[in-house]
């Protein structure tokens, strides 16, 4: 493709105002030297401007409360995630903790209890997630 024809390619994209500052410089000095080029970016430019005088379709009240709703619960799952991921690591640490502190006092079986006893309700805790996710995803699914 030659410089011309690539430039061309280019003419509407500078009238909307979509080029960077070194393509919109390249068109800007080859419409200078072309007298064709120039008409066309003309044409484009007047075109552009007639295409943003005209009012802007409101979207339906329907499409909107829906956009509304799928905002806020794709922001309600990034806080739950957040949530769920601090909870965690504060699980994690109360039990790295507590069982350091039962190891310094009673001893080592003491420690095998607790963290047995630990990793078991943390087994429950995490099926009781897994549960509770799958059932509100088929919820989120049929209110969609």
């Amino acid at each position: 493709m030659s410089d011309h024809e690539t430039m061309r390619d280019l003419l509407a994209l500078s009238a909307a105002g979509l080029l960077d500052c070194g393509q919109e410089r390249d068109v800007r000095r080859h419409a200078m030297e072309c007298p064709a080029c120039a008409a066309q970016l003309e044409e484009f430019g007047s075109l552009a401007l007639d295409l943003a005088a005209l009012p802007a379709p409101l979207p339906p009240p329907h499409l909107v409360g829906k956009t509304a709703m799928l905002l806020a619960n794709e922001a309600d799952r990034r806080q739950g995630a957040r949530m769920a991921c601090a909870a965690a690591a504060f699980g994690l640490i109360s039990v790295i903790v507590t069982g350091q502190v039962l190891r310094l006092i009673t001893g080592e079986t003491a420690v095998l209890v607790w963290v047995a006893w630990a990793l078991t309700t943390s087994l429950f805790g995490a099926a009781s997630a897994i549960l509770l996710k799958v059932a509100r995803r088929s919820g989120d699914r049929s209110a969609v």
